[in-house]
Parts: C-alpha cells; sequence; structure tokens
C-alpha cells in the first residue's frame, strides 16, 4: 500500500533491553545471553533497511515512529531475581541481577526499527500550556528513548507532547482515557503533517499535489522549536519540538508564488545527479538567522549481521552536503552545518562537516 499512503503512524516498536512482564510477574532482559546491553539499541538490521527501502520507492509516503519509552524500564535493583535469554535462545530464570547489566536510562536505547534513515522518529514532551518562547520551556519525560543510532545518527527527529493526552481507546466508540509515552507523541505529530499536507495541496489548487516525504520531514526539522541543553540537535530533543505553525509560514510564503524574491521564505524539490549540485543566492530578511535544511530519501544501508553491538561503520549512502557561503575571495566565510559525537553522545553539536545523517541544518 505504500505507493497509495503519504503518512502513517507506528506507535510500537521491538521489545528491547529490560522490560516487565506482567504476565508473569518478573523482570525479562532481552540482550544476547553474553552481552550485558541489547544490541538491538542503535543497530542497523534488516527491519531498518526495510523500512528505508519501502520509504525510497514511495517517495511521497512518510513513515512515522515512536522512539520508545526504555528510560524508565530500568530491570530490578541489583541482586533481584530477574530473566534472560539462555545460549539456546530460551528465556529463563537468570538468578539474581549482576551490576554489569545496562539499565537503559540512558544514551543508545532506541531499537532498530525506529532507526531507520528515511523515517520520522518521534520523542516524548511535557505539552506547554502557555505557549513556546525559549527553549527551557521543552521538558523532557522520565521515559522517552534517546538515540544516536550505533553510526551516530540522530534519533530521536524531533519530539511533540506525549504526557497526559486525551485518546480514543477500544472499549467502545465513545470511549477515552488519558495516557502518555512516545506513542502518544507519534500520532499527534503524525495527523500534525497530515495537515501541512492538506494546506499543501490548498496552496497548490490540487487535491493531489502532496510534499515529497523528504521535504515534509525536512520542514518539520527546519521549523522546529529549539529544545535541550545547548543550540543544535541533540540525541534527546532531536532537532527539537514539533512546531506546525511554523512549518505552514514556510508553506504560506514559498509555495502560491514558486519561491519570489521577495519571499522571506524559500521551499526547493530537486533532484540530484551524481556529482551534482544545486546553488541558490539569498538576501537574509533581518528578521531572524538565516537558516537553510537539506533532507533526503536515501538508498538502503547494507546490513552487518556479525558485528552487531554498536557498530561504528556509516550506514549512510548517498552523502550529500549543505553549506552557506557569504562574500567572496579573501572575504569568503562558510558555514557548515550541525554534527554530533557519536563516541561522546552528551556532548554539544559543533559546526563540521555532517557524513552521517540524511538531514543536515
Amino acid at each position: 500500500e505504500a505507493s497509495n499512503l503519504i503518512l502513517s503512524n507506528h506507535s510500537y516498536s521491538i521489545v528491547s533491553g529490560w522490560n516487565y512482564n506482567s504476565s508473569k510477574s518478573r523482570w525479562e532482559f532481552n540482550g544476547k545471553s553474553t552481552d550485558n546491553e541489547d544490541y538491538k539499541f542503535g543497530y542497523y538490521n534488516d527491519d531498518s533497511q526495510a523500512l528505508d527501502s519501502i520509504a525510497y520507492h514511495a517517495p511521497y509516503y512518510l513513515i512515522v515512529k515512536s522512539a520508545g519509552n526504555n528510560r524508565s524500564e530500568n530491570g530490578p535493583a541489583i541482586g533481584e531475581n530477574y530473566w534472560r535469554y539462555n545460549a539456546s535462545g530460551t528465556m529463563a530464570d537468570a538468578g539474581t541481577r549482576p551490576s554489569g547489566i545496562s539499565s537503559n536510562d540512558s544514551y543508545d536505547i532506541i531499537s532498530w526499527d525506529a532507526g531507520a534513515k528515511n523515517i520520522l522518529t518521534v520523542g516524548a514532551v511535557s505539552g506547554i500550556p502557555s505557549g513556546y518562547s525559549r527553549k527551557e520551556d521543552v521538558v523532557m519525560s522520565a521515559f522517552s528513548s534517546w538515540g544516536p543510532t550505533d553510526d551516530g545518527r540522530i534519533k530521536p527527529d524531533i519530539v511533540a507532547d506525549g504526557i497526559d493526552l486525551l485518546s480514543p481507546i477500544a472499549t467502545s466508540t465513545t470511549s477515552y482515557a488519558t495516557y502518555s509515552g512516545t506513542s502518544m507523541a507519534a500520532p499527534g505529530a503524525t495527523g500534525s503533517l497530515l495537515l501541512l499536507q492538506e494546506y499543501y495541496s490548498k496552496l497548490k489548487n490540487s487535491a493531489t499535489s502532496f510534499l515529497r516525504s523528504a521535504t515534509l520531514k525536512g520542514l518539520a526539522i527546519h521549523t522546529a522549536n529549539e529544545a535541550g541543553k545547548a543550540p543544535g540537535p541533540d540525541y534527546e530533543y532531536g532537532w527539537g519540538l514539533l512546531n506546525v505553525q511554523k512549518a505552514a509560514e514556510v508553506l504560506t510564503a514559498a509555495v502560491p508564488n514558486n519561491n519570489p524574491s521577495t519571499s522571506t521564505h524559500l521551499l526547493y524539490e530537486n533532484t540530484l545527479a551524481q556529482g551534482g549540485t544545486f546553488t541558490t543566492t539569498v538576501i537574509a530578511s533581518g528578521k531572524g538567522a538565516l537558516s537553510a535544511t537539506i533532507c533526503w530519501t536515501d538508498v538502503k544501508g547494507n546490513v552487518d549481521k556479525v558485528n552487531v553491538l554498536n557498530n561504528r561503520t556509516k550506514n549512510l549512502v548517498n552523502d550529500l552536503d549543505i553549506r552557506i557561503t557569504k562574500g567572496s575571495g579573501s572575504t569568503l566565510r562558510t558555514y557548515f552545518p550541525w554534527i554530533l559525537d557519536v563516541i561522546n553522545p552528551s556532548a554539544a553539536a559543533v559546526r563540521g562537516d555532517n557524513s552521517t545523517d540524511n538531514v543536515e541544518r
């Protein structure tokens, strides 16, 4: 069905790390029998590859996935009983928990399916009833899973409200309940992005005109509100808090007259040939910082089924680069996009050549 879709929400993921099995009243560790951390976190596997392949062959279809709630699922206390897979692949009583097993309570706890390149992965933060005014307004939930992927890609991509949200439930056709989780943040983001697709169609006066998935993902990232301790992206909040109003303002300015020269926002959908470049000249409006974002749908990566734990091999295939240059000759100045350090995931983003992500800002 992918070729007939433009968006889908997926509020589920593969069980990874610690999981409390409520039906059997026990903590279970889902890593390999010999490992102290679950290799499924951050790993690019067959599921990741399949999602990227589906997205590549259906370029208008954006897959949205919840980041997971692993940061609050930390296993039993040291010395208490737990279960894990044995050498035969059977979940078995493992005795008392030793001190060396990861509690998956920090970085690198996004499961493989939520770590695909071409999807939009959504983390959960508290709502802001009074509205956003500064990055400190965006408060991280206690449960939302953090990246990076094993090769250092930025996940989650964005965050959205995921705490105490009213939702329809399956009890009846009129039943509601309040829930928290990235499974609440992701569908809220998906519905919001669908409204942007609808708005784009209206601006184009065509019910069959839609943004490419890479454009929609890039637009969401480009207009996200700053969040986290330092400027730029991080492995906790991704690129920031989804802001649909700002995204709509970009569409309003750029789309009706096809990027007029007086517009404060520009939006291009292009195809680059091997070794190709695209250049445009802009004049800063003076109404805010000059910002540019590039996002593309990458071809599927390779799956390494041998080196599965924290494999740093890059999964990016087509490495596009974005630069802003000012002046010429001796006065030429080049501005680079943000990059993060997979080895030091808590470090603030710096400027440099991003050879890891298929989105650059």
